[in-house]
């Protein structure tokens, strides 16, 4: 599946959210390669996304919005929607525009109108419409949604065949449960990889009992052993290395094209920032066609990849007394020149990104505050 573009009001933070992920022109000499649908070179889509965001800028919610959208679709759970409404006293709705690899276009409408939900919502209580067209040779994005909005409801949540996605979020227990790949030597080799890039005194990763399902991460001084997919002591760890066993999961599953669509929030706050941009290079460099990769991050040096500007969004909060609204700008809507700085535009805060910092930075004179 890939995610073309997504509408959505009164889930999690986002009110009137519009955000789209396609681009018009084909990018000359872009590392992206295969940047449009297979077989379909003028439907261009984002492939690669990286979205930009102070605190509290709808990046991790706009992750779980689209997480519990396509258990919705392939699973028709509405209280997966239900539980993402704020307003409880205002109607809610989404519309989704996505392609799949049997080449059809997708638009899934949904209206949650407000109802007493003390027995729960069910599907016949929500408004669905779910249109569906195949899409031509020569078509593109803006071809299709032209031709989409002219037909009524056709189709239902059924004719769409499922997919696979990956979302990881920076969130952990307290001990930190591993995605083991059955026991896959070169899950083993992937992680071992990372981990051994992150914490130099990581010596390898070695299988202790095989019947048991035990291995250890081996360092200098001592073994972190993992049983049945548990690391045992994650305090031995420091929290980069732990997030690192995050990273390896998915990077393994990018590597072996398990799921199709990955949404990375967030996981590199411990990590250096070279390293970072490695290791973003790295999945990058692995995604085929048809597949499609979301990154979160605060780390703006990941500006100086070598990326085509639309693959960068800004998450923008906007603030009117109790009123708050979050937008998307992407750097393609600002930047308009193929010289055009992306590292200067941030620095200058073309994007109005740039934190409000007002509030504590009026103790730097501590006795004026009094």
């Amino acid at each position: 599946m890939i995610v073309l573009d997504l509408k959505v009001n009164n889930l999690l933070q986002f009110n009137d959210f519009h955000i789209n992920f396609t681009y018009p022109r084909k990018i000359v000499d872009s590392m992206v390669e295969g940047e449009h649908l297979k077989g379909f070179e003028n439907f261009r889509y984002k492939k690669v996304n990286i979205l930009f965001g102070t605190n509290a800028t709808g990046k991790t919610s706009l992750g779980k919005v689209l997480m519990n959208i396509f258990n919705f679709i392939t699973k028709r759970n509405v209280d997966k929607l239900v539980d993402l409404i704020i307003d409880k006293s205002n109607e809610s709705s989404f519309i989704i525009d996505f392609a799949t690899n049997e080449e059809k276009f997708f638009r899934v409408s949904v209206n949650i109108p407000i109802i007493n939900d003390e027995f729960g919502y069910t599907l016949d209580d929500i408004q669905l419409e779910v249109k569906m067209i195949n899409i031509w040779k020569n078509d593109s994005y803006e071809t299709c949604s032209k031709r989409i909005e002219s037909i009524s409801a056709n189709s239902d949540l059924r004719d769409i065949h499922r997919f696979g996605w990956r979302f990881s979020y920076p969130e952990r227990d307290n001990i930190k449960d591993l995605e083991i790949e059955d026991t896959d030597d070169k899950y083993f080799k992937v992680l071992e990889d990372v981990l051994k890039t992150l914490d130099s005194s990581i010596i390898g990763i070695k299988e202790i009992d095989h019947d048991n399902d035990t291995y250890a991460i081996e360092t200098c001084k001592s073994k972190i052993y993992i049983q049945n997919g548990r690391l045992l002591d994650e305090r031995m760890l420091s929290s980069g290395t732990k997030d690192g066993i995050d990273i390896a999961n998915f990077l393994f599953a990018l590597i072996e094209h398990k799921n199709g669509f990955y949404y990375l929030d967030e996981k590199f706050a411990y990590v250096h920032s070279d390293i970072e941009r490695e290791l973003i290079n790295v999945m990058i460099a692995n995604l085929q066609y048809n597949e499609q990769l979301f990154i979160t991050t605060h780390n703006l040096d990941i500006a100086n990849i070598n990326l085509p500007k639309h693959a960068f969004t800004f998450l923008i909060k906007e603030e009117d007394s109790c009123d708050v609204k979050i937008r998307c700008v992407s750097a393609s809507d600002k930047l308009k020149k193929s010289t055009d700085s992306l590292k200067n535009a941030i620095d200058n805060d073309v994007f109005l990104h740039s934190p409000n910092v007002e509030h504590i930075r009026k103790y730097i004179d501590y006795e004026k505050c009094k």
